[in-house]
Parts: structure tokens; sequence; C-alpha cells
């Protein structure tokens, strides 16, 4: 293992040591014990000379390290089994622009690498669609998120072929938003807190899991719990995400 993963260990097992009970996963690494920032309002990353807006210009790439925790309960089981701990690194990068039917956009090359399975499925490569404006930051149908599966035209209803806003300007406690025109829910920017990462800590708007700074996203923290089989039994399995972002390169 190179020095570069073992000192990104280390950091992540710190921080969660510092500021998580001990064995619970689903609270690592959060500034549980940092002052709120809640009264100040955070200007994204600078782009073209104006305020409040995301890093999108080509080249930039975002690295992180992945915790993937998960563990299995057996139908019948009254307990789950012990946590399973996996590492990874993500790496994003603006590699294009993209002109779509509508609105042009950046897209970025997002590259898996697990720390523990080197081989045969990783790296697994994917792909996001942004852009944005003076009021928000926005993605394609096709992504909406990371991970989710491009449907075709004909399995949407024409309103839900508009944009997934992920983020609005200015950024500030409170703000809220439908983040498509279909959505039940809306999203709200929760808190601006500080987030402790090994480049230091950043503060960042908290809008459900990610929080997005000055330098784009820094951090992820999903938790799903779902029906699963478990070879050879079937049962739930429950997964804890938790991506803390490492370095940063503007282009």
């Amino acid at each position: 293992m190179s020095c570069r993963i073992l000192l990104l260990l280390s950091c992540l097992a710190l921080l969660g040591t510092a500021c998580s009970p001990a064995g619970d996963p689903v609270t690592t690494n959060p500034m549980t014990t940092a002052p709120a920032l809640e009264a100040v309002r955070i200007d994204i990353a600078t782009t073209d000379g104006q305020a409040n807006h995301y890093p999108l210009a080509l080249g930039t790439t975002w690295t992180y390290d992945v915790v993937e925790r998960t563990r299995f309960r057996a139908d019948g089981d009254l307990e789950f089994g012990p946590w399973k701990t996996t590492h990874y690194e993500r790496r994003e990068r603006a590699a294009r622009n993209y002109k779509g039917e509508w609105q042009d956009y950046v897209e970025t090359d997002i590259v898996y690498w697990s720390y523990d399975h080197p081989n045969p499925e990783y790296p697994y490569v994917s792909h996001q669609r942004l852009r944005q404006d003076a009021v928000a930051l926005y993605s394609t149908p096709i992504t909406g998120g990371i991970g989710a599966v491009e449907p075709t035209a004909r399995d949407l209803p024409a309103p839900v072929r508009a944009e997934h806003i992920l983020l609005v300007y200015p950024t500030h406690v409170g703000a809220h938003w439908k983040p498509s025109p279909l959505a039940t829910t809306e999203l709200t920017v929760e808190a601006i807190e500080p987030v402790r990462t090994v480049l230091g800590v950043l503060p960042a708007a908290r809008v459900g899991g990610t929080w997005y700074g000055k330098v784009g996203v820094v951090r992820r923290l999903r938790h799903i719990i779902g029906g699963a089989t478990e070879y050879p039994r079937h049962g739930v399995r429950e997964e804890i995400d938790d991506e803390l972002l490492t370095s940063f390169t503007p282009g």
C-alpha cells in the first residue's frame, strides 16, 4: 500500500475518532463538536469573475476518499451481522463540453478505484453533466445525482425532462426549492458548517447528504437500508457511504 493511501486512511481514521461516537458509523466525520456557521453566507467558488458559482472550468479535478460500510441481517435473524468496511478513491474531472437538446453542459468523468479490491470490476467509470447560471446549479435528468440510470425520452413525461436543481444562489441557510417540476418534497440549505478534511477545515452548505463549499462538493454521506440477497440467504442490507474531499485542482 502506498504512502499516499496510508496517509489518507490515517487522516480519515483520526477524523472519525475525534468527531463521532465509538462504533457508530452513521455519524462518522460530521463536525458535531464544531461551532456553527449558520450566520455566514457562503460563496461558492468564483467562475469568470462571478461569485457564488460552482467550479466547472474544464480540467477541474476533485479526489475523494470513500468509506463504504455495509452489514446484513438475514431473514429470521433478530440482529445485523458485523459491519464490513471497504475503501475507495473517487476522482471526478470536468472533462468536456456537452451540447444537450436544450442547454449546454460540462460533462465530468467519474472514476472509482478500490483500495481493497484492485480487480476485476474496478476502476468503475461514470459521468455527470452539470451547468449553472446566476441563480442555480443544475444537472441533466440522466444524472440528477451520482449513479442514476439514464432513462430514454419515451420513459419520461415531458415535465420530468426538465433539469434537476442541485443548489441555488446565493447560498444561505433556509434557502429551499423543488429539485424538479414533479417533486413532492423540497431541498433545503440546512446549515452552513465547517467540514474537516485533509485540506483543512472548509465551510460548506449542507443540503441533505451533500456539503457544498468554495471548491465544490466537500463531502457526501448516503445511508441506505433495503432488501438484499447475500448468498445464500435473503434479508436486509444496510449501507453507509461517506465521501470526503482529499484534493482539489482548479481548471
